[in-house]
């Protein structure tokens, strides 16, 4: 009798950690912008968090753990991201609130990974996504307002029955990537809260080829009223394909099923990160074996509370199989930059590095790089992150055997204009030539 109470408590307590936020993790790049204005491409400063039930981190949407595949496994939504007591899944992002204005755009673009060398279709699940979402400002009854477009693959949550069916969610088994425009949430059906619904507004569902580019965009329109999810398969230049395109349009908070919320108006806060919400993987050979870059680009109100940097890369509950982590960070007035990378040891990584000469800091107007005081324009990195590179400082007055050793890892190196001095005549510029 004891052993099977042991064994039911062990079980609930499993359940109770299933229904919590944890998250994915794989081997990827990151990098993104923060900025106040026109969108452009992307970058960003990133928070890395693994998750738990408990305490939840902001980091993490509260939907994160309830979109596991139906079956023998749990109900569907209800599975756990955890496998056999380790942190399977990773989020980042920042700790604080953005505020939503008419007008204003997210965006993130990512390279589409590597099909993992294991692939069970129906066991696994694989949610890749920059999302926004609202929890800072739920109406009664609401559970959780998630904007989540994403490549997906294997028993995904990616179709709905839309609104003459009532949104409800619906699975099917993906062999290859996908990506769709996505807006998921949650609701009680009553004051009593004994019961819940889900809901799904889903887009077109679009296959892709790794090392295809896709762009994710959340614009709110400038009267404040519709909020426009896209995902688009980009080109180098960031031209996005009309033909390869899934978009989901949210006229009313929770697509008007729950009654207590009737406007966006009502939200002028939101929640920004990226999460890998992977579901039943549970060896090395479960995750892509590649690399994964993603830039993103928000424009909000500044300032940013937060800076986004790294918290908790190598937690004692993390599955050893998972891909390592790593977290860069800078900023510049209204713009935030960041390099998230999770790739495993030893293994190529296909993307090129680059290398960007750094100028003196009385060249002008541009960003601190490096505790020596040396700077360039963030537009230079967002321009190689852009097209899927890699970008690493070069400050000018490193000596001749340190620079020698840094462009012998690099694939190749970005002189920037500004405004040095190339006469010669100033002992910074001097260094600077040298250098060049």
């Amino acid at each position: 009798m004891f052993r099977a109470l042991w064994l039911f408590l062990l079980r609930v307590l499993r359940v109770t950690l299933a229904r919590g936020h944890v998250e994915p993790v794989r081997g990827v790049s990151v990098m993104g912008v923060l900025r106040s204005g026109s969108a452009q491409t992307p970058r960003w400063p990133l928070l890395l968090l693994l998750m738990r039930r408990s305490p939840a981190h902001a980091n993490a949407p509260p939907s994160f753990g309830s979109r596991g595949p139906p079956g023998s496994r749990g109900p569907p939504g209800r599975r756990a991201v955890l496998v056999d007591g380790c942190q399977a899944g990773l989020c980042v992002g920042p700790a604080s609130l953005y505020s939503t204005k008419p007008g204003v755009s997210f965006s993130a673009v990512n390279t589409v990974p590597s099909i993992p060398p294991h692939l069970d279709p129906e066991a696994h699940t694989h949610y890749d996504y920059f999302n926004i979402f609202f929890d800072a400002q739920a109406p009664p009854r609401g559970v959780f307002n998630q904007f989540v477009p994403q490549l997906m693959l294997g028993n995904a949550l990616c179709n709905s029955s839309g609104a003459p069916g009532g949104y409800k969610p619906q699975w099917q088994e993906l062999k290859t990537w996908h990506f769709g425009a996505q807006y998921f949430f949650e609701f009680y059906t009553d004051d009593s809260k004994n019961n819940t619904r889900d809901g799904a507004a889903t887009g077109a569902l679009v296959a892709v080829e790794p090392g295809e580019r896709v762009r994710t965009t959340f614009s709110l329109s400038d009267d404040g009223e519709v909020w426009t999810l896209t995902m688009a398969v980009v080109d180098q230049t960031g031209t996005a394909d009309p033909a390869r395109t899934s978009e989901v349009v949210a006229t009313k908070p929770f697509m008007g099923l729950l009654d207590t919320t009737k406007s966006w108006t009502e939200y002028n806060t939101t929640r920004a990160g990226s999460c890998w919400e992977d579901y039943g993987l549970e060896a090395r050979r479960d995750y892509p074996q590649s690399g994964w870059v993603q830039n993103v680009t928000i424009e909000a109100v500044p300032p940013y509370d937060s800076p986004w940097t790294a918290e908790s890369i190598s937690p004692p509950d993390r599955c050893d199989y998972t891909p390592r982590s790593t977290v860069s960070s800078t900023v510049s007035g209204d713009v935030q930059l960041s390099t998230w990378t999770l790739r495993y040891p030893n293994v190529p990584n296909d993307y090129p590095i680059v290398g960007v000469l750094t100028v003196p800091l009385g060249a002008g107007g541009c960003e601190t790089v490096d505790a020596q005081g040396s700077c360039f324009q963030t537009m230079y990195a967002k321009y190689v992150e852009g097209a899927g590179g890699r970008v690493v400082p070069i400050p000018y007055d490193l000596d001749d055997s340190a620079l020698d050793a840094v462009f012998a890892n690099v694939n190749g190196v970005l002189f920037t204009g500004g405004g040095v001095d190339l006469t010669g005549a100033d002992p910074e510029a001097r260094q600077y030539l040298r250098a060049a």
